[in-house]
């Protein structure tokens, strides 16, 4: 029976394709054959189209390890142009900060409005976060004035929101330690009514960690995350600072390493201000805010991150008391941890 033209055209197709390929070797081992230099004249062609035609072999040989000896120097003058103290021998924050830039000439920005500070924050509202969308309304805001891309804050957020649920700074071994709690999504009971629902949340976000949001006519400008940490006992040293404050100073890391156990500390984190209400209080308020939470809790001590060169927050914090500990905790070498004593009760 004769095949249609549709079943006989894939055969033809597929030994036309066998044929060519076969022509196409043929072609090439011949010429191979006809000129005897035909390889040196490919790899030629090869330095050519790189570039690197007249470039000696013995040349190519040492521009690798030249160009990573060239990062790891760079790398550590970076390291040495930032001024980054060997671990346990943090500076004071004072004296950290003279090290700061000039600060720029602010020209032709002004403030909301024409009231005072006190006047333009009167009437932002500040309230705590009290469900998961708020929290992550909160979480987004603070990551747009991160440099961390979008797409890996989204990948972090379920650990940061259960690192809110447990506390994540213990050490193993050390008395008094807190027990560890388990993660809200590897429960096997879950809340079954809607008040069961209510009182789970206000455990997590009154004892783990809570979310406060600043809101102004029903705009999310300002938010501050208060979790709950442990330290060691160590961390810190106080001392009458003259006017009966007490300061907080640098302990060698030996001494934390030998502390006789933990104290819980609350924890700062997505801190932000809207750009535009930047210089009208609002940070100082949202601070001062977490300050009187951090002692309805009974914890003394408020901490948190900061990049050492990011220099307007550190001024901030070294304005309201803040002061550099023990780099024990430390995320890196490019980050200091800040603690401020705030008592308690």
């Amino acid at each position: 029976m004769a095949q249609s033209p549709v079943q006989s055209f894939f055969p033809l197709r597929a030994t036309r394709h066998i044929i060519c390929n076969d022509i196409a070797t043929f072609v090439a081992a011949r010429r191979l054959l006809a000129d005897g230099h035909a390889q040196r004249g490919a790899a030629v062609r090869v330095a050519r189209y790189a570039g690197a035609e007249s470039m000696p072999l013995d040349v190519v040989g040492w521009f690798q390890p030249a160009t990573m000896l060239g990062l790891v120097m760079a790398f550590v003058w970076s390291r040495t142009l930032l001024g980054i103290p060997p671990r346990g021998r943090m500076p004071s924050l004072r004296g950290w900060l003279r090290r700061a830039p000039p600060r720029p000439k602010r020209l032709g920005l002004q403030k909301l409005g024409s009231e005072s500070s006190e006047d333009m924050t009167a009437g932002i509202q500040l309230r705590p976060a009290t469900s998961l969308s708020s929290i992550w309304e909160a979480y987004l805001f603070a990551g747009s004035f991160s440099d961390i891309p979008v797409a890996l804050q989204l990948l972090e957020f379920p650990q940061a929101f259960l690192d809110w649920r447990r506390s994540d700074g213990l050490i193993p071994g050390l008395p008094n330690t807190p027990p560890a709690i388990d993660p809200i999504f590897s429960r096997k009971a879950v809340p079954g009514s809607e008040d069961e629902v209510v009182r789970a949340c206000d455990e997590m976000l009154d004892s783990y960690g809570g979310v406060l949001l600043a809101v102004s006519e029903s705009e999310l400008v300002g938010t501050l995350a208060v979790r709950v940490k442990w330290l060691p006992q160590a961390c810190h040293l106080g001392a009458d600072g003259g006017n009966g404050k007490v300061a907080v100073r640098t302990v060698p890391y030996a001494q934390v390493q030998e502390a006789p156990g933990l104290e819980p500390v609350a924890y700062l984190e997505q801190f932000a201000v809207a750009p535009a209400w930047r210089g009208t209080g609002l940070a100082a308020r949202l601070l001062g805010e977490a300050e009187i939470m951090a002692r309805q809790w009974g914890l003394g001590l408020v901490t948190l991150h900061v990049q050492r060169d990011d220099w307007q927050p550190l001024r901030f914090y070294q304005k309201h008391g803040f002061e550099i500990t023990s780099d024990w905790m430390g995320r890196g070498p490019q980050r200091f941890l800040l603690m401020k004593v705030v008592g308690n009760g």
